[in-house]
């Protein structure tokens, strides 16, 4: 520090000892002074010389929006509507009734901004704007909610009257919409929430009453059953939101149906004659036994060939063929034979009869290929009293659609319920019981035959109780199907271009929807319906114009909860009074979207003429709404208007927006559209496509139109559509267009389309089960463009014979540039001579990388499969292989074929085998064995030999051969429905855990084998724990077949040992 001074105050150095310790103190009390000094700045020099303003910059935003909101929301509404009163422009817009439960959300900010922006557009361009807003504060969900917070909050189960939950749901709903509205006020809309219209209000009640007097009068109002999600522990209805779905796997019942009428079938009269049948019946499989009470049909596939069979004790059934297979232990050890084969189309006349609630029960035909082959007889069991699905098929069919269920889930007293079934549960397994029981005892359940199925099961998302499906009287409005249809046309939809491709959904559901309108609930909270039943017979209702517009006079003057605690000789009119002994309230409140749908009815009256008492319906100009409310608001809204026979509440000069469009088109370059199973007009297909080429981006289009019946006409469109893309530069089309009736011409027309598509590079087509023939795979193959790289073609179960395999090769021999193929022909009339023209095309792909080929025709042969494995051998770039060649009885021939040619296929990684049911045989297990020694590269391997007649021996023989297999991470083996039983399956496993030593992912399945239940449980707690390793087994012998098993195996020893 001292030589520090010096230095800057520039003093000589003088000798250390001449300057004492008191001088060298004052020297550095001066500098340090000096030093601070020079580095304070000035106060001044801190503060920003910039303009001042009157502009408050801090933020108080409490204060702001107490001060600020109601300016620019409710009083610029005000103004605007006093400033612009004269104002020849005006902008109507209305509003559906907002549901006052839960707390608005994002997807709410988001539609009223847009409808804020949309508003407050036309009042700067000096139009007047009035805006009918509301509120609903009815319906179930609002009572289920008010009745859970007010058990939550007591802590106690309680059983409410109907007074006491009306009064808990009306103090919740106006809490509810108080929160609401403060929210909805701080969003800042241009809102005047004073002049929203709710559903409490007796103006709006008196105006659904009216509407539904007008339905009254035109004879459209019945009373009919409609199925409903009931919670037993609660005794009401839930709302879809309430709940919410699980898959379940639960084992089935076989049940068996007598065949009471045969009627034109000459094939079964015969076979009964030559045999000496008493009784034929049909198997069914039905998940609850309590739900044959709403049995009303079953339902059958008329492609499905089904099997005749007798067993020892002379029962004699018909069940689907590859359902019979999955159970073929089972029944070996009943002695099944077969004695007959029938088509679903030659027994579709059949009638039945069900012995527990003797019914006679009828045939229903589907055309969806292959539905009922996938678990149970191949035989449906259509309950639509007990099946959400069922009871709309039951709507369309006009199958009786009840069930004897009754509040508490108990069976109902009435006379078609059998007298040991009346009053008991169904939920606690009781009436399952019984009706097992009766079964039994009269032969007709089959039993010792396991199957576990996937079904839905209904929870309550609060309590978590498991719902059932019931019945409920419902009052219904009858729709006039040619008004349906003129409206329909009259709905606008903006944007313009994306109609067809976006919005074209709510014209498809006007279209799709039965001429039954359910317009009732049996909720307590809602505007009650004017209807009354007679005590004496409770399926009778009195439903007359004069009792309603008795009760809109009551309405209007005291509210609808006066309904509720009047009389009901006060409810009635004098021609109707001395009745009211005879008569009790149905209890129908108006469903929450009738009674949201009424809004245009209630809102839109013009008031000049309301004094004439002949109120005209004015119309609005604009309403913006989400994609959700055209499945229900929008929706609802349409039905009333086509019962009443009005026109659309939309102007025609106007539109109806949507504020959800999902593409901008001009600028899309990829699209999927999904338009499975709905009503399709066939000019649909070609505005779609016609609109969509409009994009100078697209390259990229994926259509998928799944069992819709468009047939030729609608192909024939899409085919004008597709032809839209002639001069673009769309590079990849994908279409699916599964079990469309779709014959030859069909196929014509689309191939011409295609082929002018000269862009393609990449084109996948699904036809799977539709009727092309041989001269539709001929029309077909002009689709196989030479400059594809990428191409599909699935021709699953098209009758496709030899002539049409050699059409398809003939075109695939000049598709050179193809580095990927998949070309479905499963379940065809392909015999040797398809499969030597298949197997001379597949050689000269030679730059084929990856290959998917099905050829499991049932009719190939070996010949035939060897031309096809002489084919793949020759493509020695491929990495990808899936091969289908099962049920051909192929042997081991197949598998000597495949050993050659996978011998040449040294870049093969990934390899999917299916050679399920080609009678392959335990011994020849050492000729897969060899066969994968070829194989040293693979990475990934799927193996599929069920029913190959295999035992331990075989089995352990394939896994050593996938054990030298180094290079596998991913490995899947299907040994399903072999005779692998307890005594083999360990060794197997001990094969299994080797492996899974050296594999990333491990499946291995062996279901319907000979394994008991209790070494089925052994083997998943072995597993349970390792993760790399998935196995899945079950059992599916009974203690019968095991024990005749054990004999057999006994004597086999006695003689052994005799010998």
């Amino acid at each position: 520090m001292i030589n520090y001074l010096f230095q800057k105050k520039n003093i000589s150095k003088v000798p250390f000892c001449t300057i004492n310790k008191y001088q060298l103190l004052e020297i550095q009390e001066k500098e340090i002074k000096i030093i601070q000094q020079k580095l304070q700045l000035k106060k001044d020099n801190l503060y920003l010389h910039i303009p001042k303003t009157k502009f408050n910059p801090r933020f108080h935003p409490l204060q702001n929006e107490q001060k600020y909101n109601a300016q620019i929301s409710q009083n610029l509404y005000q103004w605007q509507q006093t400033a612009f009163k004269n104002s020849k422009k005006q902008l109507l817009m209305h509003d559906l009734p907002f549901q006052t439960y839960g707390e608005p959300h994002f997807g709410h900010f988001y539609n009223r901004i847009q409808q804020d922006i949309a508003t407050r557009f036309a009042v700067l361009q000096g139009i007047k704007v009035t805006q009918q807003i509301g509120f609903n504060l009815h319906g179930q969900t609002i009572q289920n909610q008010a009745l859970f917070e007010d058990l939550e909050e007591k802590k106690e189960l309680i059983k409410y009257s109907d007074d006491q939950i009306r009064e808990i749901a009306q103090k919740y709903a106006h809490k509810s919409l108080d929160k609401i509205i403060n929210q909805y006020k701080k969003w800042g809309l241009m809102y005047d929430f004073y002049q929203a219209y709710l559903t409490s209000h007796n103006s709006y009640q008196k105006g659904v009453l009216e509407a539904f007097n007008q339905l009254v009068e035109e004879k459209r109002i019945f009373v009919d059953q409609q199925i409903c999600l009931w919670s037993i522990k609660y005794r009401r209805s839930l709302d879809d939101d309430e709940s919410e779905m699980q898959l379940r796997q639960k084992p089935t019942n076989f049940v068996c149906l007598e065949i009471i009428n045969y009627k034109e079938s000459e094939y079964l009269k015969d076979l009964i004659r030559q045999n000496k049948i008493k009784k034929l019946f049909v198997i069914i499989t039905i998940n609850e036994l309590y739900q044959l009470n709403s049995l009303r049909a079953v339902e059958i596939n008329e492609n499905v060939e089904y099997g005749i069979y007798q067993m020892n004790n002379g029962i004699i059934f018909i069940l689907s063929r590859k359902r019979f297979k999955q159970h073929r232990l089972y029944f070996k050890e009943k002695g099944a034979k077969l004695i007959g084969i029938q088509t679903g189309r030659q027994i579709s006349q059949l009638q039945l009869f069900e012995e527990v609630f003797q019914r006679k029960i009828n045939f229903l035909n589907t055309d969806q290929f292959a539905i009922n082959e996938k678990f149970g007889s191949g035989i449906r069991s259509v309950i639509p009293g007990n099946n959400i699905d069922d009871f709309t098929l039951g709507q369309k069919l006009g199958i009786i659609q009840k069930a004897c269920i009754d509040e508490q889930g108990r069976f109902t007293y009435e006379k078609e319920v059998p007298e040991g079934l009346k009053g008991l549960q169904i939920n606690n397994g009781e009436a399952n019981r019984y009706i097992q029981d009766l079964l039994i005892s009269k032969n007709l359940l089959l039993e010792g035959i396991h199957e576990l199925v996937e079904i839905n099961e209904y929870i309550d998302k609060k309590s978590k109780e498991k719902l059932i499906l019931r019945t409920q009287p419902t009052v219904f409005c009858m729709l006039p199907n040619f008004e349906k249809e003129d409206f329909i046309e009259k709905i606008n939809i903006v944007p313009q271009n994306t109609i067809e491709e976006t919005y074209s959904h709510i014209k498809n559901m006007l279209k799709q929807k039965t001429n039954k309108w359910a317009i009732s609930s049996k909720a307590q909270w809602g505007i009650p319906i004017p209807i009354f039943i007679y005590k004496h017979n409770t399926t009778k209702y009195l439903i007359d114009k004069s009792i309603i517009q008795h009760n809109i006079q009551i309405f209007q003057n005291e509210g609808c909860l006066s309904f509720f605690n009047k009389s009901i000789i006060d409810l009635l009119p004098q021609k109707y009074k001395n009745q009211s002994h005879l008569l009790e309230k149905a209890n129908f409140v108006f469903d929450i979207w009738f009674e949201s749908g009424c809004s245009w009815y209630t809102q839109l009256k013009s008031q000049e003429n309301e004094e004439q008492n002949t109120p005209t319906l004015k119309q609005a100009d604009l309403s913006i709404l989400g994609t959700d409310q055209c499945d229900s608001w929008l929706l609802s809204s349409s039905l009333l208007c086509i019962g009443l026979r009005e026109e659309p509440f939309i102007s025609d000069e106007s539109v109806l927006a949507t504020c959800q469009v999902l593409q901008y088109l001009p600028q899309l370059q990829v699209l999927f559209l999904g338009l499975d199973s709905i009503t399709l007009k066939a000019e649909t297909l070609n505005q779609c496509f016609q609109a969509v080429s409009k994009s100078a981006k697209i390259s990229n289009i994926s259509l998928s139109i799944i069992h819709n019946k468009i047939q030729d006409s609608g192909i024939e469109q899409l085919a004008e559509g597709i032809s839209s893309f002639q001069n673009k530069n769309l590079r990849k089309l994908n279409l699916i267009l599964i079990s469309n009736e779709i014959t030859s011409v069909g196929a014509q027309k689309l191939a011409q389309a295609v082929q002018k598509i000269q862009s393609l590079n990449t084109l996948q087509v699904s036809l799977y089960a539709n009727k092309l023939g041989a001269e539709g795979a001929q029309q077909i193959s002009e689709i196989m463009l030479p400059q594809l790289q990428n191409f599909h073609l699935d021709l699953y179960f098209n009758n496709i014979t030899d002539i049409g395999a050699r059409s398809l090769s003939n075109k695939l021999i000049n598709m050179q540039n193809l580095t990927e193929l998949k070309l479905n022909l499963d379940f065809n009339y392909i015999l040797n001579e398809g499969g030597q023209y298949i197997g001379e095309s597949l050689k000269k792909l030679t730059s084929l990388k990856a290959l998917n080929l099905g050829v499991a025709t049932k009719n190939f042969g070996t010949s035939g499969f060897e031309h096809i494995a002489n084919g793949i051998s020759n493509l020695v770039n491929l990495e990808e292989l899936r091969l289908a060649c099962g049920v051909n009885k192929l042997g081991p021939f197949g598998i000597n074929y495949l050993k050659i040619a996978f011998s040449r296929l040294d870049k093969l990684k990934k390899l999917d085998l299916d050679y399920y049911e080609n009678s392959l045989g335990d011994p020849n297990g050492k000729k897969v064995n060899e066969l994968l020694d070829a194989l040293g590269n693979l990475e990934e391997l799927n193996l599929n030999f069920a029913f190959n007649n295999l035992l331990d021996y075989g089995t352990i023989q394939i896994l050593k051969g996938i054990q030298r297999l180094k290079k596998l991470k991913k490995l899947k083996l299907d040994f399903g429905s072999n005779e692998i039983d307890d005594d083999s399956v360990e060794s197997i496993l001990k094969e299994v855990d080797i492996i899974s030593k050296q594999v990333d992912q491990f499946q291995f399945e062996f279901l319907n084998t000979a394994i008991t239940k209790e070494v089925s449980e052994k083997i998943r707690q072995r597993y349970q724990d390792i993760n790399n390793i998935k196995v899945s087994v079950n059992s599916n012998v009974s203690k019968e077949y095991l024990e005749n098993k054990k004999n057999k195996k006994e004597q086999k020893q006695q003689k052994q040992q005799q010998q």
